[in-house]
């Protein structure tokens, strides 16, 4: 269940869970970072992007996606992996790391939202 609420000039989105939401045809999307991180499951599909924000909108692009992991690298492109869960439901996958596997995670920024 989707609750849009006007405070004051402020758009707030609370979305139960999902990082993204479509309001009068316009896409609002909330990512955290973890830096230096990664959540290791399987993925639900791969893109070659050139930012977080091309990566963000594949993932809200992808009813499945929850989250995403996008590789640090400075060439282009950089992997984007689309996830199907977030840090909250399979903390047990959740990776902090220095040097292997370098990259970062996004997910949705806080597990629940009460009014």
């Amino acid at each position: 269940m989707t609750h849009v609420h006007n405070l004051h000039r402020f758009l707030i989105i609370l979305n139960a869970g999902q990082p993204a939401v479509r309001v009068n045809g316009i896409l609002f999307a909330n990512f955290k970072l973890h830096s230096k991180s990664y959540l290791n499951i399987t993925s639900v599909g791969t893109e070659l992007v050139k930012d977080v924000t091309e990566c963000g909108f594949a993932c809200v692009s992808k009813d499945s996606c929850f989250s995403f992991n996008l590789a640090r690298n400075k060439a282009l492109p950089r992997l984007c992996e689309l996830l199907p869960s977030n840090l909250y439901s399979r903390a047990d996958k959740f990776v902090t790391s220095q040097s292997y596997r370098p990259g970062d995670h996004f997910g949705i920024p806080v597990r629940f939202y009460y009014l």
